[in-house]
Parts: C-alpha cells; sequence; structure tokens
C-alpha cells in the first residue's frame, strides 16, 4: 500500500515539474522570437524538455530529454514594389499671347492746326483768295515785265492732302487752290501739274513725315511734269548718285514730341549730279563776295548740322548761282522759298547756268530783280513754290518788292 502511495506522489510531483518547466521553456521561446530580427534565412528553435530524475524509492521510468529541432520559417518582408520614375518631358514654354499692336487714333492739336496720326504730323491747310492774289499778281506782272522770256510756275501740294484718315478731313483742298491760282495767271504762262504727278507715287518716300518739306525724291518727280511743260527729257532717277543723311527731327516734331516718332525719324535721301556740284551764294543782286556752295552736300558736310534739309543748295540765300559747264547758252531763274531747294539740283542737268533767289529777300536784294534778268540774258523764269507759301502767307508780298 505504501508503496502504490510512493508511487502516485512521484508521478504527481514529475507532471508538476514537467509543466512547470513547459511554461517557462514556452516564455523562453516567445522571447526568442521577439528578440530574433526577421530574415529570410532558417531560424533553428531548440526545445528542451526537463530531465525528470526517478525517486530512489519509485521504479519510475525515466522520461529521456527530447530535443526538437523545429524549422521556423521567418516571414520575409514585403518584396518592395519599385515604381518606375517616368522619364521628365521637356518643359514646354507657354505661348505667349499675340501681340496687340494698338494704333493710336488721330487726333487734332494746337487748336486744330496739326493732325496727328500714327506715323506722321500734318498740317492743316486754309488759304485765302486775297492772299493768293499776291502771287497771281508777281507771276503775272513778271511775264508782263519781261516779254519773250518764258514764264513757269510750280505749285506743289504737302502731304496733308494725301495722308489723312478717313474720316478725318479738316480745312480746305489744296487742289481746288492750286486749280483757282492756276486759273488766274495769264495766257502763255505755263502751269506745271505737279499734284497729279506727285499723286502717282505716294507709296514712294515723297514727303517728310515731321516736317512741312517733300523730300528729294518728290521733288524729282515735281522736276519731271517741269520737263514735260518745258519740253525737255528728264534724266532718268537711276543714272544720279545717292546717299542720304542720318535721322532728321523735322520743324513738326515739336508740336507733338512723342518717343514712337523717335523710333522712325526722317531722314534727307540725296541725289547728287554726275557733272559740276558746285556754285556761288550771294548776299546782294551786285554778286559781291562770293561764298562757295554746292548743289547737294553729302552727309560727312552735314554731320553737324542738325536741320538736314539745308543739304540743298546750303539753304536759302537771297541770290545763288550755278555753273553747269553745259554749253548750251540756256539759262534760268528760279523765284523760291525753302521747297524749291531740292528741285533746283535736278535742272543742272539741263542749263549753262541756274539762278535761285529766294521770294521773302526783297530787303537783300533791294532792286528790280527783272533789270538782272535782262542783264544776265535769262530766258526762262520759273516759280517753284509750295502752297501754303503761295496762298497763306505774306512771302509774296516781298517778291512783288523785287518787281517795282
Amino acid at each position: 500500500m505504501k508503496k502504490i502511495l510512493y508511487t502516485a506522489v512521484a508521478l504527481i510531483v514529475v507532471l508538476s515539474l514537467y509543466i512547470l518547466f513547459k511554461d517557462r521553456n514556452n516564455k523562453g521561446t516567445e522571447d526568442s522570437l521577439l528578440l530574433t530580427p526577421k530574415s529570410t534565412s532558417t531560424i533553428l528553435v531548440k526545445t528542451e524538455t526537463p530531465v525528470v530524475t526517478q525517486s530512489e524509492e519509485t521504479s519510475v521510468p525515466t522520461i529521456e530529454p527530447t530535443v526538437e529541432l523545429t524549422q521556423t520559417q521567418a516571414t520575409p518582408p514585403p518584396t518592395a514594389r519599385v515604381t518606375p520614375i517616368p522619364t521628365p518631358k521637356p518643359t514646354q514654354k507657354p505661348t505667349p499671347a499675340p501681340t496687340v499692336s494698338i494704333t493710336p487714333q488721330p487726333q487734332f492739336i494746337n487748336n486744330k492746326q496739326f493732325l496727328v496720326t500714327y506715323d506722321r504730323i500734318l498740317e492743316i491747310f486754309w488759304y485765302s483768295k486775297s492772299v493768293a492774289q499776291n502771287y497771281i499778281d508777281a507771276v503775272n506782272i513778271t511775264q508782263q515785265k519781261l516779254p519773250g522770256v518764258k514764264v513757269y510756275s510750280l505749285i506743289t501740294p504737302t502731304a496733308v492732302d494725301f495722308y489723312v484718315p478717313e474720316g478725318y478731313k479738316y480745312g480746305q483742298s489744296q487742289k481746288e487752290a492750286i486749280d483757282y491760282i492756276y486759273s488766274k495767271l495769264n495766257d502763255g504762262i505755263k502751269k506745271v501739274d505737279v499734284y497729279n504727278t506727285i499723286n502717282k507715287h505716294l507709296n514712294e518716300y515723297v514727303f517728310l513725315r515731321f516736317d512741312h518739306h517733300w523730300t528729294q525724291r518728290g521733288a524729282y518727280y515735281a522736276y519731271t511734269a517741269f520737263c514735260k511743260e518745258a519740253g525737255l527729257k528728264a534724266e532718268e532717277l537711276s543714272s544720279y548718285k545717292t546717299g542720304k543723311t542720318s535721322d532728321f527731327i523735322g520743324s513738326y516734331f515739336k508740336y507733338a514730341p512723342e518717343d514712337r516718332f523717335l523710333d522712325n525719324l526722317d531722314y534727307i535721301e540725296l541725289f547728287f549730279r554726275n557733272a559740276n556740284n558746285e556754285g556761288y551764294a550771294y548776299n546782294n543782286i551786285q554778286m559781291n563776295n562770293p561764298t562757295p556752295i554746292k548743289v547737294v552736300r553729302n552727309d560727312e558736310e552735314m554731320k553737324y548740322i542738325p536741320y538736314k534739309y539745308l543739304a540743298y543748295i546750303n539753304g536759302d540765300n537771297p541770290l545763288s548761282v550755278f555753273y553747269t559747264g553745259i554749253k548750251n547758252g540756256k539759262k534760268i531763274i528760279v523765284f523760291k522759298e525753302s521747297y524749291g531747294n531740292s528741285l533746283i539740283p535736278f535742272l543742272l542737268s539741263h542749263y549753262e547756268e541756274v539762278y535761285a533767289v529766294d521770294v521773302r529777300r526783297d530787303k537783300d536784294i533791294n532792286s528790280d530783280i527783272t533789270q538782272f534778268i535782262k542783264d544776265k540774258g535769262i530766258q526762262e523764269v520759273l516759280y517753284a513754290n509750295y502752297i501754303n507759301s503761295a496762298s497763306a502767307s505774306e512771302n509774296f508780298v516781298h517778291m512783288l518788292n523785287m518787281l517795282k
């Protein structure tokens, strides 16, 4: 009986020890797993069962310690999904918005004396028939006092009659004024039609844009109209040597000094004769103390002269004379203001002597100019003037003083 009791006690002790060791072993394994880094390699975990020793008095079979090698496959980390980086596309520059060119609206300025358009300044034209009568009288008297001398009237318009935008017409018609004056001239006086001639060339650079003058190209077309009336063959424009001056700020610019005009200034186009280009200027009709001048000065000679239109016949001298070297005995005198200066160089191809008198310089001439014409044997007289001078100024009051 005692033996059975001992055996039972021994079994209870063994079972208690077994349970105790198993709990401790499981806890160690969990700790091991918590400390074991995750890896894709195989992990060997050694699980031991504690040895239970048989009691000296009990012959309980010895339970051999069991060593169990367990292969635990570590959970592999999730494979990182590599998202390919797209090849960057070249950055496209934004398409710029189209530049809208805003054309300034034409506007009248200076009490409607001028009209400013997008690319030029125009002087509004008004004339008086009573003022125009001074011009009419001067031309008619010249013919009456010089029988046998051919007399020509060449009146040129200005840019205002051709370049006023639609809807901005203001002032009077220069064409009507010219036609009126021509209708009052004596029979036998030749009227040169510059208006219709130059009207055919408005797509060319025939008028300065910021000055009241025409260009020498415009004067050339007036010269061809004169040749038609005078029975001469005009030289081809292509036969002249050419040049031009640097930028020219004209007399109108001061009335509308806008920056946009400074980017597109006028220049003076130059046409040079192949023959003689020299003459003399005088301050009186006696032709004392001559000053050498050129019929056309080049850009280098005009470099330090701001008013570039003075390139032609050295400006407005009381009397200028050119000896061309052409031995044909023909002589002409031109009564002009500054508009006629750029026309005169073309006449040198047809006359042996060319004279020019400024109609405003009566105090310098101080004499009857018709007697001078007779003394010099001059056979032709040309009045070369622009319409404002002929019909809206006192210029021909001075001219009439030279005809008394």
